[in-house]
């Protein structure tokens, strides 16, 4: 489901392995849109400030423990159901990264024989 966020897939990996902050932050905002709140509501509720949360979901920086579950608290989900769903994420993009590198090995190691 496309919740017109602004980052793409490709934009949240690096030349090795996914950006977890960028994934943690995609899930936090489609959380948040799918609740229908904005950031400055979310930001009240968790106790934090309103470019935090901008922050967060554009990948800049991780939460605390203390700030995930207050966004948890505050989106009606458990931390840990947010922190799974980010990892499984990163799994899974990390694994498609991975097999393109372990390709290209291959490719390489083939163009050498």
């Amino acid at each position: 489901m496309d919740y017109g966020h602004r980052r793409t897939e490709s934009a949240a990996m690096s030349s090795q392995h996914p950006d977890i902050s960028a994934i943690f932050g995609e899930v936090l905002y489609r959380y948040r849109v799918e609740r229908e709140i904005s950031q400055e509501e979310l930001a009240f509720e968790a106790g934090v400030d309103r470019t935090f949360i901008s922050r967060l979901e554009r990948g800049v920086r991780q939460p605390t423990i203390t700030t995930l579950i207050g966004l948890g608290q505050a989106l009606n989900v458990s931390a840990a159901d947010m922190v799974k769903e980010a990892e499984k994420l990163y799994l899974k993009r990390a694994g498609a990264a991975g097999s393109e590198q372990i390709k290209e090995r291959k490719r390489a190691y083939a163009a050498k024989r």
